[in-house]
């Protein structure tokens, strides 16, 4: 009998894998079915363009992961969601969703890989700055703070400025020779990074899928009573601690709606249709997007190849 190659075995993991972590999100969501259909039956138009608004989310994601590859791997816009959408899917089955930066790898062409791990981190780093940016101006504005106003406000801007300073002169720390060893086989020449007005264009795009991301919550937090302006501190808030909390990359789901539970509950906003809210649109964003790159990985072949690479 032919020898299966390791590709074959590792998308059978992987399905196994996917398969039975749906389905316990499925079951999950079974558990607060009743409430969900209480937003479904009195609200089905918000929760529509909740839902709606995925296709916006990623693919503003596809649209930042473009731009980062276009010095290293010039790549059509879908071909770049195909990557982000594969992501997801191992960020899906992998704790705190660890495994994304692989999932965007898998696809890319053999030789191409490790050059986008920093480019993906770049992305990531631009993503985190509007977290950062919006919980500064709620700590200034709003009652709620975790440590007190003073402390949550000097952290907050502590971290802002050493994600900008490094997210935008990464590469001129690029190149100091102790980091370059450090790095090894990562190709972090100047060649591959993103253009300062690249990065800028990058940032814009994360704060509008923030905006979008905010924007989901709102609608459907709507739908289970909570004002929009009332919504606003607590989305910042649980999004702020789940980005920033350690145990979320270990636990993940539980740990993201413990984190949800205490700061809605803290705003004395918590109810039944409010962690029904909360679930739907983690649900929405992640195991839609999961499903369909799980397809896409199904698709993976070990000859990948330069043809799904664009020209400029």
């Amino acid at each position: 009998m032919q020898k299966q190659p390791l590709i074959y075995w590792l998308k059978w993991l992987i399905s196994v894998v996917f398969v039975v972590i749906l389905y316990f999100r499925i079951i999950d969501l079974h558990a607060i079915h009743f409430d969900i259909d209480q937003l479904l039956a009195e609200h089905w138009g918000l929760v529509l363009l909740s839902f709606l608004l995925v296709i916006v989310n990623w693919g503003l994601e596809a649209l930042k992961w473009q731009l980062l590859l276009r010095h290293s791997i010039p790549v059509r816009w879908f071909d770049a969601l195909k990557y982000v959408l594969s992501g997801v899917t191992l960020g899906f089955i992998t704790p705190g969703r660890t495994g994304e930066f692989a999932g965007r790898m898998i696809l890319l062409p053999e030789g191409k890989r490790l050059q986008t791990i920093v480019l993906s981190m770049l992305g990531g780093m631009a993503q985190i700055i509007p977290i950062v940016i919006f919980g500064i101006i709620i700590s200034v504005n709003g009652p709620f703070h975790v440590l007190g106003q003073t402390i949550d406000i000097t952290l907050l801007s502590i971290a802002l400025l050493c994600f900008v300073v490094i997210y935008f002169f990464f590469n001129r720390c690029c190149e100091w020779h102790w980091l370059r060893t450090y790095l090894l086989k990562i190709d972090v020449s100047s060649a591959i990074l993103p253009t300062l007005q690249q990065k800028v264009v990058v940032i814009a795009l994360a704060f509008l899928r923030f905006g979008v991301f905010v924007l989901q919550y709102a609608l459907l937090l709507k739908a289970a009573g909570i004002a929009f302006t009332a919504s606003l501190a607590p989305i910042g808030w649980m999004l702020l601690l789940q980005s920033f909390s350690p145990a979320v990359a270990l636990l993940d789901l539980g740990v993201r709606g413990n984190i949800a539970l205490w700061v809605f509950n803290a705003f004395t906003l918590m109810n039944n249709s409010v962690l029904a809210a909360v679930f739907l649109v983690w649900f929405i964003n992640l195991c839609f997007p999961a499903l369909v790159g799980y397809f896409f990985i199904l698709q993976w072949k070990k000859q990948n190849s330069l043809n799904n690479v664009a020209a400029h």
